[in-house]
């Protein structure tokens, strides 16, 4: 669904008024076709008062791809589109945003969306995915005194800029202005504080105090709705006591007021003190505005039918900066007229005050909250069923001069909730930190109630804002359990998995196979959460559950290898994101798990590239590593014997046969022998192999000895027969035959001729 600015009429717009506050930033967001391809629409987006709209600058932030660049500005939105059919727009929807900023005294503004050009008069321009949003600034706080340079810009028309970096913020964000979202009751009661930053309609408070910042005060009469001009005091102490009424005030959105009741230094009781500090125009409050032991306060609806705890917390600060000054007060909270003291602990401070310390009493030395600098408190307090209407209360105990000091500025008070763990599974056991005793832990459950108890509670807060409610059996005054709280909107660290200074570790809370990794939000996390934001109603926590990874070994039998392989190692189950030990028992270099084989270790795959193996991975998944083999060789070593010459060494694969080359007995000679083999023993021994015999190889190389033979000597081949050897004249002849001998009856002469030849 979208609109069309041109349905029925030439030169109409659609448009909405909007209750505004004056300051505030808005931004504006819109979708934006022409209605067609054959022509170029064009809008324009115009606010203002009623009647005075002026059109807005946009930037076009999202493109179609049909040829408009992204980025472009201008008073005019046009968008280039392809669609031939009036009605099919998909695809063709361009983005542009702008931004107006509300003026002092508007308090009423349109928002006016108008056609300036189309094809036909009635119609062209479609409209869709219209967004107004306040907007909010985002400072950037360089975050130490000794730290220098630029940081990104915080002011309006100098974006994607930078600014001289500082330090001098106040660290507290809010989504939105608490006078905008402050929920009443039927009873007209807000449920929450309103104007917690004292910043509601400051610009008018400033502008008609004739506020400066020599008198840097502004006194407020909510009752009535005027403003004092501010100046200096006459010589009798008094203020000008010239009263003017605050054009548009609402004494609801204001929030605050005061139980003062001397009207000596401005004319008037009940009286509210502003002021804007020198440092960084931040707005807050002066409790002892002009009477001592006076006390601002606001009645808050805390209407529930069971026991709810309130979170307190606010930035302190002394006017006069000296660790001497006599300023202090009190946080109370109560049916008005009884309220009491709250503990409030200091949790932050940039005078170096101790934090942790808790005391009824808030006291912050040598801060100085016009110069910003302060001190930050947080407290509890538990409002029982059925009070319906409670008073927080801020009382000065001590003054500088009992009508001017302490300061006070972002109060908040919130409801806390409380949070629970769950172990989410049925086969987990163990413990889960306590929802019902703070800093222990409990039996682990996936059946949290979320309840909270109806008896009588007492509160303790800790610094990381959680709130522990000790529940009180007044009959025995035993303890019969605790519940952790937090406020909504509160940033909580979960318990953490290692043994450190919070009341859980990994240790108490197993599963059969499983490693923990933390807590989400969601039971069906795979990922844990280190932090989560309380809800409204409270909250439950599920522990998140990952298998433990496996690591499994192949022994990866090699392709040469005919035999059984050794068994395989059994699995390794190790926690999530923790290294695997090597638990194969199989040590690298061992050459008896195959024979001919050596094992070279485990590797991430069977391929010959594949890598070692590295046993300090840590696991997040199941893993398999491959053995790898080297098939080992052995050699044939040829020695002479006693003979000369040399033969290349015959090479195989161990517990293989292997060939011995037809050239070995050539390659060796000996004066007055013949080679007659090769034999396995050195010296003098039977011929085991001759030229082309097949030798089996084993796992270490094996030396062959040639034998010879004299040449005056009977020689017996092992399964031969003997065969005399004759020499005559240097000429040696085999005696051939059986019983049978050749005698040489001619000489020879000395050349081994017969004579006379």
């Amino acid at each position: 669904m979208y609109a069309e600015l041109c349905a029925y009429e030439a030169g109409t717009a659609i448009y909405q008024d909007i209750r505004t506050v004056p300051g505030t930033l808005y931004k504006v967001r819109l979708k934006h076709a022409s209605l067609n391809s054959t022509y170029l629409d064009k809008m324009q987006v115009m606010i203002g008062a009623p009647g005075h709209e002026q059109p807005v600058e946009m930037t076009r932030t999202s493109v179609n791809g049909h040829g408009d660049k992204l980025n472009e500005k201008s008073t005019t939105i046009a968008t280039k589109v392809t669609n031939g059919n009036n009605r099919h727009h998909a695809d063709q929807w361009e983005t542009y945003e702008g931004t107006y900023l509300i003026p002092d005294g508007q308090t009423t503004t349109r928002f006016t969306f108008k056609s300036i050009d189309s094809k036909q008069l009635d119609y062209g321009n479609v409209l869709d995915d219209i967004v107004f949003d306040k907007a909010y600034r985002l400072d950037y706080d360089k975050n130490a005194s000794d730290a220098t340079g630029e940081v990104p810009s915080n002011q309006r028309g100098r974006e994607n800029t930078t600014q001289p970096a500082k330090d001098k913020t106040s660290g507290s964000v809010k989504l939105v202005a608490d006078d905008d979202v402050v929920e009443y009751v039927a009873n007209g009661l807000p449920k929450q504080i309103v104007n917690s930053d004292f910043d509601h309609d400051w610009r008018n408070i400033v502008s008609q105090s004739k506020m400066s910042a020599k008198y840097n005060f502004a006194n407020i009469d909510p009752a009535h709705g005027d403003v004092e001009i501010s100046g200096a005091l006459n010589s009798k102490g008094e203020a000008s006591k010239h009263w003017v009424h605050l054009n548009g005030f609402d004494a609801n959105k204001f929030g605050w007021k005061s139980n003062q009741t001397d009207t000596r230094v401005d004319g008037r009781g009940g009286i509210v003190e502003i002021q804007r500090s020198k440092a960084n125009d931040n707005m807050y409050a002066e409790i002892t505005a002009s009477q001592a032991n006076t006390y601002l306060y606001q009645d808050i609806d805390t209407a529930h039918d069971y026991p709810t705890v309130y979170t307190v917390k606010l930035r302190y600060a002394h006017r006069n900066g000296t660790i001497n000054s006599n300023e202090k007060i009190q946080i109370l909270v109560g049916a008005p007229g009884h309220e009491q003291p709250v503990e409030m602990t200091r949790i932050a401070s940039d005078r170096g005050n101790r934090l942790g310390e808790k005391s009824t009493t808030v006291n912050a030395p040598n801060t100085d909250g016009w110069l910003g600098s302060w001190d930050t408190f947080q407290g509890s307090v538990v409002v029982p069923a059925g009070r319906n209407v409670s008073r927080f209360t801020f009382k000065a105990l001590g003054s500088i001069d009992g009508i001017s000091g302490n300061l006070i500025d972002d109060v908040q008070f919130k409801l806390a909730y409380k949070l629970s763990y769950d172990k989410n599974s049925q086969d987990a056991s163990g413990q889960v930190p306590s929802n019902t005793t703070p800093d222990t832990t409990q039996t682990a459950s996936s059946k949290s109630t979320g309840k909270v108890s109806d008896l009588v509670q007492r509160t303790t807060t800790h610094e990381d804002g959680s709130v522990t409610v000790k529940t009180i059996d007044t009959s025995t005054d035993v303890v019969s359990g605790c519940q952790v709280y937090y406020p909504a909107g509160q940033k909580i660290t979960l318990a953490t998995m290692a043994k450190d200074d919070d009341c859980w570790d990994s240790s108490m809370l197993s599963r059969p196979g499983h490693t923990q990794l933390g807590w989400n939000q969601d039971r069906n996390a795979t990922q844990a959460q280190a932090q989560v934001t309380m809800v409204e109603g409270g909250m439950t926590v599920y522990a998140v559950w990952v298998g433990n990874p496996v690591l499994t070994y192949d022994t990866n039998k090699p392709s040469t290898w005919t035999g059984e392989m050794p068994s395989t190692p059994a699995s390794v189950s190790v926690p999530y994101n923790t290294a695997a030990a090597d638990g194969s028992g199989w040590q690298a270099g061992d050459v008896s798990k195959l024979r001919g084989y050596k094992f070279l270790g485990w590797y991430t795959g069977p391929q010959d590239n594949a890598g070692l193996y590295d046993w300090n991975t840590l696991l997040t998944g199941s893993v398999t590593v491959y053995a790898h083999w080297q098939r080992l060789q052995a050699n044939v070593i040829y020695n002479a014997n006693g003979g000369t010459g040399s033969h290349a060494n015959t090479t195989g694969w161990q517990y293989s046969d292997v060939t011995i080359p037809g050239d070995t007995s050539k390659s060796f000679t000996r004066d007055g022998y013949v080679f007659k083999g090769w034999s396995l023993k050195a010296g003098k021994a039977d011929v085991v192999y001759k030229d082309g015999s097949q030798i089996p190889l084993q796992d270490k190389d094996i030396t062959l000895y040639a034998q010879w033979q004299g040449i005056h000597e009977n020689f017996t081949e092992t399964g031969g027969i003997s065969l005399p050897l004759l020499i005559a004249g240097g000429i040696g002849l085999l005696v051939m035959g059986v019983g049978s001998t050749v005698m040489l009856t001619r000489r020879m002469n000395g050349h081994g001729m017969p004579d006379g030849e």
